[in-house]
């Protein structure tokens, strides 16, 4: 027997409380394959899938799509990051395309962004670049928006470094690496939808990025459908949820009415108990002050009191008609609220 590393102590897990699960089961779940809904979009991806593919060529770079010409502008007058990609000049602050590739690369990823850019607005489908940075690009595909961009492979290699360069901080890629274009080009979609959805094309041996043109607007189309098919199966979630809350506030505000119910007539019933208290001893004191001669200098004042003792009774007593009214509004309201 082999053993290795030191041995660990193994620490029981407490022993779980009455009525807590104990017991975990993963069962596998297959994933369904993702179905395009709109019938716009299916007709769209349907001809895109049989007719021949898109020419990266044919929309001429002299015409090109408004955020095309802008990036070339701004690329062509930058010069190469820290990782090798272009960059514009620093301070110009402008939005443009999000295509990283080297200066040699430039022309060809603009063309095929040309070609995807313009075969997306024919159909109806407008191309934004995010304002601030990171300047991300994105089509809208209806009420949705998917996020894309094209990049070039950089190889790097490790740079023997000077005595000066050795003094600057290390994490600084500039100074440690050399960085190589590879002419690779892979375009992406940075969007999780739809599950298991191909995202990403890069160019192969026998099979450029050219000649994928139309599966990468197919997956954009895609994509965006997935994004609005997600949208909606949220809303109807929320729609769920609200309406289970809804109903929670009902019940709570039934019981509420329930409870305030049960202490009106608690109380209604203690004052009628209270109520028929102090009316026998009113009357025990009726009786007494008739039949106690000793009193009859007090007469009026005693009188007065059982006045307004016999009044204070009445105010007391649920079953006064005032006191009734003041019940059925109460009730009234409560039903109305309810």
């Amino acid at each position: 027997m082999i053993q290795h590393g030191h041995k660990v102590r193994v620490i029981p897990l407490p022993a779980a409380e009455m009525g807590m699960q104990n017991e975990i089961e993963i069962v596998r779940t297959e994933s369904k394959r993702f179905q395009v809904q709109d019938a716009t979009i299916a007709r769209l991806i349907e001809s895109l899938s049989k007719s021949d593919a898109m020419n990266a060529d044919a929309p001429d770079l002299r015409k090109p799509h408004p955020l095309v010409a802008a990036a070339k502008t701004l690329l062509e007058r930058g010069s190469p990051g820290e990782f090798g990609y272009l960059v514009p000049k620093a301070g110009s602050g402008h939005a443009y395309l999000d295509v990283r590739v080297s200066q040699t690369s430039l022309t060809r990823a603009l063309r095929i962004m040309n070609a995807i850019l313009i075969t997306l607005y024919a159909q109806g489908y407008h191309t934004e670049v995010q304002k601030g940075k990171p300047f991300h690009t994105y089509v809208h595909v209806d009420k949705e928006t998917v996020k894309f961009r094209l990049s070039e492979h950089i190889q790097r290699s490790p740079r023997e470094l000077t005595p000066a360069e050795l003094a600057k901080p290390h994490y600084d890629p500039s100074i440690r690496w050399n960085f190589t274009n590879s002419g690779l080009l892979t375009f992406k979609i940075d969007e999780f939808y739809p599950d298991h959805g191909r995202k990403t094309w890069t160019d192969r041996e026998h099979r450029t990025l050219e000649n994928q043109l139309n599966e990468i607007v197919i997956g954009i189309l895609r994509s965006g459908e997935a994004l609005r098919l997600k949208t909606l199966e949220h809303e109807e979630r929320e729609k769920k949820h609200q309406e289970v809350r809804q109903k929670e506030e009902q019940e709570k505000h039934l019981q509420a009415v329930e409870d305030q119910r049960g202490k009106v007539l608690e109380s209604m019933a203690q004052s009628w108990k209270t109520c028929q208290n102090i009316n026998a001893f009113l009357d025990a004191v009726e009786n007494f002050k008739s039949a106690d001669k000793n009193l009859s200098d007090s007469q009026r004042v005693l009188s007065a009191w059982l006045s307004w003792a016999r009044s204070y009774s009445r105010q007391l007593n649920p079953l006064e008609v005032s006191n009734l009214k003041r019940l059925i509004e109460t009730l009234t309201s409560q039903e109305d609220g309810v």
